[in-house]
């Protein structure tokens, strides 16, 4: 991944989100964000997740909104002040 998230058009939004919706990520009602929860066999693959994606999405200059519980799972959200953006 490389270069900064751009914002969607409604059309990139309507293209892309099916796809999405297809793995897993769903759209947060009352707010212009996905959401998706994901599950770890330890601590440490989930530490390591979120490490990667860090590295990525400060490169993008995008920030998700997250947390972790121990093993359990992660949630992520992404989102973009005022509509959804491409990025990690």
């Amino acid at each position: 991944m490389a270069g900064k998230a751009h914002r969607l058009s409604a059309e990139e939004r309507d293209q892309l989100l099916p796809n999405l919706r297809a793995v897993g990520w769903n759209e947060l009602e009352g707010r212009d964000a996905i959401f998706k929860q994901f599950h770890f066999k330890d601590f440490n693959r989930a530490f390591g997740f979120m490490t990667r994606v860090a590295l990525q999405a400060e490169k993008l200059d995008h920030h998700p909104e997250w947390f972790n519980v121990y093993n359990k799972e992660m949630n992520l959200k992404i989102q973009s002040p005022g509509r959804l953006s491409t990025g990690v």
